[in-house]
């Protein structure tokens, strides 16, 4: 067990649950009130999923230091829940300022593309994150979020084709894409802003589609297979955001859809993928849970996202709830059951170990 990750993680669950409980009352759940509520796209991306990219990257770099950047950034959760979130603004900013400077480091020990990419991605997410501390405007700040995801997630992707016969003309095709992106969120949103952002990503979904190994890995065995489904899943996602973003004058509810479709649907499944091999990587356990029952939130993830994107486009209010709800409950079953899971082999290791 990583001693220096451990007293974080408590922190960056409750970040989850607190993230999850603010969407349901946001969509009509009558639930007790946190006065987190107003806030919680800033829970989800800034102290639950920022926490863990910036974790991840602090266990590579191997400094003690390194782990007071996700600290700071998950200070802002009691910030949050005591009504002070101009100071839980203020720690997310340093959080995303750490957490270049780590990418920026670990540059120094070996240049890459792809890391460039990442370093972008948090440079996106600082961006975001002082417009929402300057401004308090949400609009504002979620699609630099959704760049800092878009470019994190695409450069680690990018990493891992060094083991596909992948061209530096093809690779060239994912940087024109994800530039096309930000040139878009750049742009004034309501006019040709998002027509430019969707075109960019569904340029980067295509381009994960045909030229990511999730499609050898899919058609593997076990966790390997399991990976790159919910990859494959995720790029499928992807492209929906970028298609809603062409039909956002006719259809009311059509913000929600496009940032639930990334954030739900490419993100949660990014993370239903990569969790089994890196939660325990980051958390210093050298085991790799999975069990085929794994499917089963994976598989309730993506309905509950179609019937959101579906009560989005036909308005229906009551479906929209019950959407929120059912999705909540996969990322909770998905979480518990990596834990179960857990404890289910290191009690068999301990016991093959006492025999």
């Amino acid at each position: 067990m990583n001693k220096k990750v451990f007293p974080l993680l408590p922190l960056v669950l409750l970040a989850l649950l607190l993230a999850l409980w603010t969407g349901w009352i946001r969509l009509g759940w009558q639930f007790p009130v946190t006065k987190g509520v107003a806030d919680h796209g800033a829970l989800m991306v800034g102290s639950f999923l920022g926490s863990l990219v910036i974790l991840e990257r602090a266990v590579v770099l191997k400094k003690l230091w390194s782990y007071t950047i996700p600290a700071v950034n998950l200070l802002s959760l009691p910030l949050f829940l005591s009504g002070y979130p101009v100071a839980a603004y203020t720690c997310l900013v340093a959080g995303s300022m750490g957490l270049m400077l780590i990418f920026w480091l670990l540059l120094q020990r070996q240049s890459d593309a792809s890391m460039w990419v990442m370093l972008c991605g948090a440079a996106c997410w600082l961006v975001g994150n002082s417009l929402l501390l300057i401004h308090n405007l949400y609009p504002m700040a979620v699609f630099w979020w959704l760049l800092f995801l878009l470019l994190t997630i695409s450069g680690e992707r990018l990493e891992l084709t060094r083991f596909l016969p992948v061209s530096i003309k093809q690779k060239s095709l994912l940087y024109a894409a994800l530039l096309i992106c930000v040139v878009g969120v750049l742009m004034p949103y309501h006019s040709s802003g998002r027509w430019i952002l969707g075109a960019g990503i569904i340029g980067t979904a295509l381009w994960l589609l045909q030229f990511d190994i999730a499609r050898k890995t899919a058609k593997k065995e076990g966790l390997t297979a399991f990976g790159g489904r919910a990859l494959l899943l995720g790029y499928g996602w992807l492209l929906v955001c970028g298609a809603l973003l062409f039909s956002y004058d006719w259809l009311p509810l059509m913000y929600d859809a496009v940032l639930h479709a990334f954030f739900l649907g490419f993100v949660f499944s990014m993370i239903f993928a990569h969790g089994p091999v890196i939660l325990p990587a980051v958390a210093g356990i050298t085991i790799k849970p999975y069990h085929s029952l794994l499917y089963l939130p994976l598989l309730l993830l993506q309905a509950s996202l179609a019937l959101r994107v579906g009560a989005d486009v036909f308005v229906w209010i009551e479906w929209r709830k019950w959407s929120g709800i059912l999705s909540g409950v996969a990322i909770l079953l998905y979480f518990t059951g990596i834990v179960l899971i857990l404890i289910h082999e290191q009690s068999k290791r301990n016991a093959k170990m006492v025999a």
